[in-house]
């Protein structure tokens, strides 16, 4: 309540200047890491921008996109089959950066890890040149329907 009681008075100190954006949630699509940790990924939406860093965990991201989110093609689960997955499409020049989530719609308490699973695939002019799955263990897929709305 603290939060929301700052932030409109700052608004209003500031006079409207601040827009919507700059103070909206953000929301994980898919985070991991790839290699045993030497590399990682994050996909995450502040409000309509998605956003994707790729590079070595704790240093500047080797590569950095950002997106309004009617420029992705997103690809929702269709709501059939055992498991839950989205796929978001960033495109940069003649690349098409594939990352996509993984969940089984029931978790099974015995083996938890093997439950999230991601990854990206990497395509020029359509053709595959590298296809990375996540380590298993690091996967942060919410699929909280984040790009649906």
């Amino acid at each position: 309540m603290m939060r929301i009681v700052f932030a409109a008075a700052y608004l209003t100190l500031l006079g409207g200047m601040v827009s919507a954006n700059e103070l909206s949630q953000t929301d994980v699509f898919l985070s991991c890491t790839f290699s045993e940790g030497r590399k990682a990924v994050t996909v995450d939406v502040t409000g309509n921008v998605i956003s994707y860093r790729f590079g070595v965990p704790g240093e500047m991201p080797e590569l950095i996109m950002e997106r309004d989110v009617s420029q992705v093609v997103y690809t929702p689960w269709n709501g059939i089959g055992r498991n839950i997955w989205e796929q978001v499409d960033f495109i940069n020049d003649d690349y098409t950066y594939q990352v996509w989530g993984n969940r089984a719609k029931i978790m099974d308490a015995e083996d938890p890890l093997i439950e999230v699973s991601g990854g990206i695939g990497v395509l020029k002019e359509g053709e595959l040149l590298a296809n990375l799955s996540c380590d298993p263990g690091s996967v942060v897929f919410p699929w909280i329907d984040i790009l649906a709305q």
